[in-house]
């Protein structure tokens, strides 16, 4: 997934928690190091902004910001 969007959205929500990039990786069963990556803009599928959205408590919009309506 493409969008220069998501890296800074990934690191945006999962501060709005309070989370830990240990934190996130352990609720989605990724490695810390793989959040790492996507939070400096590694190529992220379907499938893993989908689970990273659903631990984050927010929908796939608000994470690549298609939606007018996204906020923080």
């Amino acid at each position: 997934m493409e969008n220069e969007k998501v890296p800074n959205n990934i690191a945006k929500y999962r501060k709005k928690k309070k989370w830990t990039q240990q934190q996130l990786s352990q609720a989605t069963g990724y490695t810390q190091g793989q959040i790492c990556r996507w939070e400096k803009g590694a190529t992220l599928s379907i499938m893993s902004a989908t689970l990273i959205s659903k631990a984050l408590g927010i929908t796939i919009d608000e994470l690549i910001e298609t939606s007018p309506y996204a906020e923080v």
